[in-house]
């Protein structure tokens, strides 16, 4: 029976490390691109729950690694290698959020609202976060879609993929 005797499971397993070492070896980049596509997996699971839950002002870190059912520290590990924090993630997404919602809506909506439906309690941080991604206020894209009429203002620093990081 397959296991029963403890040396020759000792000796398999010396020899089946052996053999993937020298697999490694022969092909380093398999176990790259294994763990490749599970982390992009991962992301792409992440990314939808947290499309998912923007709305919601409580929207943590720790609430998203509890729904994607992954640890803090691993969440954490998987958005180091795009070099923005899950923090940053959320709020970028709520900005994209809120900066569309404010050009669909235009002249008859409350910035405060719409910072409050895309999970931004604070409405002074929302203003200041608005105008450092965009550089102009909620306000004032307001105040010239009422002035010139409606348009569609295409902020080129807001990336299509957040969670993959710069060039792919």
């Amino acid at each position: 029976e397959l296991g029963s005797d403890p040396q020759l499971t000792a000796v398999m397993e010396v020899h089946l490390v052996e053999l993937l070492a020298l697999a490694l070896q022969q092909h380093p980049d398999a176990l790259k691109s294994q763990q490749s596509a599970v982390r992009d997996a991962h992301l792409a699971r992440i990314e939808a729950y947290i499309r998912a839950h923007l709305s919601d002002p409580g929207l943590t870190p720790t609430q998203v690694a509890k729904g994607c059912r992954i640890s803090v520290r691993y969440l954490h590990s998987l958005f180091f290698e795009t070099e923005r924090s899950v923090s940053e993630w959320i709020r970028d997404g709520r900005l994209q959020m809120a900066h569309e919602a404010l050009q669909r809506t235009g002249r008859h909506v409350h910035v405060a609202t719409v910072a409050y439906e895309c999970g931004f309690n604070d409405h002074p941080k929302f203003t200041h976060a608005f105008r450092k991604k965009y550089g102009y206020t909620p306000s004032e894209l307001l105040r010239d879609m009422r002035d010139k009429g409606p348009y569609v203002v295409a902020p080129s620093n807001v990336p299509k993929d957040l969670g993959r990081g710069p060039g792919g």
